[in-house]
């Protein structure tokens, strides 16, 4: 049995190399959140414990957004009860949130986990995301409207009195007067007959946000 020849090179000929080139960012594409479950499941961390953390960045970012959004219509926090302060006021922030795409939807979400659950005024919202304050239920600026009733008219009592409840019973919205509740209220019918009810409801209106600012 002959033994295989050996390769022989040429004198000052280099031996060929090979070189191995990394992968560019293009070429590796790999989703981040993959990753971040990766390097959850080394760690030892339950998945659950890290989706729940993953919606809830998600939800902080959207947020943000939102709160960008606000600060676009409002300047502060008097500007947001501002808008909320008579029904042309309302009627314009209106126009002026789907102007600017505002997610209601998310916010009402958003509201119904700030108080446990408990209702929260629209324009209290907007000026907490756009100025920092205090967060009330419904209730409390209900009751706080109530006290100041010595200043308010007959028919203004009326409009209160008649709305009250439709507004508690809502989880995120403004104080607003419907076209049901009119149909459903004696004393609003009337007002809505004498043509009485716009000065009514603004009387409200402003006391109930510019009045408890």
């Amino acid at each position: 049995m002959t033994e295989p020849k050996s390769l022989k090179f040429p004198k000052n000929r280099q031996m060929p190399t090979l070189e191995i080139q990394p992968h560019t960012e293009e070429v590796i594409d790999v989703d981040p959140q993959i990753i971040a479950i990766m390097k959850a499941r080394l760690a030892g961390e339950p998945l659950d414990e890290f989706f729940s953390r993953d919606d809830q960045m998600t939800n902080e970012l959207a947020i943000e957004r939102e709160r960008k959004k606000l600060k676009s219509v409002f300047g502060n926090a008097s500007e947001v009860y501002s808008g909320f302060s008579s029904l042309e006021s309302v009627k314009l922030t209106r126009s002026k949130l789907r102007e600017h795409k505002v997610d209601r939807d998310l916010l009402s979400q958003y509201a119904n986990r700030k108080l446990a659950g408990q209702p929260i005024d629209e324009a209290d919202l907007y000026a907490h995301l756009v100025a920092d304050s205090e967060l009330r239920t419904k209730q409390v600026r209900v009751e706080s409207l109530k006290k100041l009733f010595p200043t308010l008219g007959l028919k203004a009592r009326e409009v209160v009195d008649c709305v009250a409840e439709h507004y508690l019973a809502k989880d995120f919205s403004s104080f607003s007067v419907s076209k049901e509740m009119i149909e459903l209220s004696a004393p609003l019918k009337e007002q809505l007959k004498s043509g009485e009810i716009q000065d009514s409801v603004n009387e409200v209106l402003t006391i109930f946000y510019k009045g408890m600012e």
